[in-house]
């Protein structure tokens, strides 16, 4: 992206204004002195959202459009605080799990993202499986001796 006609917060908020999707949050390498901090304040602001993005490694910059904003009932902002998070990693990764067989079950697909990760989670299995096999059989033949 250019930041060229960017100097300053104003112009720096029209410019993402202008985009239809996002950009990458931009350093003062890229444009102006204190680009960060004006970043920081239109994010405080609520003018613009920052979020990272995994896949880039990067802090991408959305613009906000107010005409997209949902209005959300108190009953279901009430559901969402009840929804407590899994306490610990195994079970995140079980209601993973069980969520995806439903979907399945459904005729849904699991996007390529998930389907990589279960691919790797058996693949870990299959790993931890033969180092399992081969501990038993050295504790084996060292027992017979």
């Amino acid at each position: 992206a250019t930041f060229q006609a960017v100097s300053n917060k104003q112009e720096l908020l029209l410019y993402v204004d202008s985009l239809k999707l996002c950009l990458r949050e931009p350093t003062e390498k890229d444009t102006y002195n204190g680009v960060k901090q004006d970043v920081e304040a239109l994010v405080e602001e609520g003018a613009i959202f920052c979020l990272y993005n995994a896949e880039v490694k990067a802090n991408v910059i959305f613009p906000r459009r107010k005409q997209h904003e949902l209005q959300v009932d108190d009953d279901i902002k009430e559901l969402w605080r009840q929804n407590k998070p899994p306490d610990t990693l195994a079970k995140h990764n079980k209601v993973v799990e069980e969520t995806g067989r439903l979907l399945k079950a459904e005729g849904l697909t699991p996007t390529q993202q998930a389907a990589r990760k279960e691919e790797a989670v058996k693949k870990e299995r299959k790993k931890r499986r033969r180092v399992s096999k081969r501990v038993r059989g050295a504790s084996y033949t060292l027992s017979k001796n």
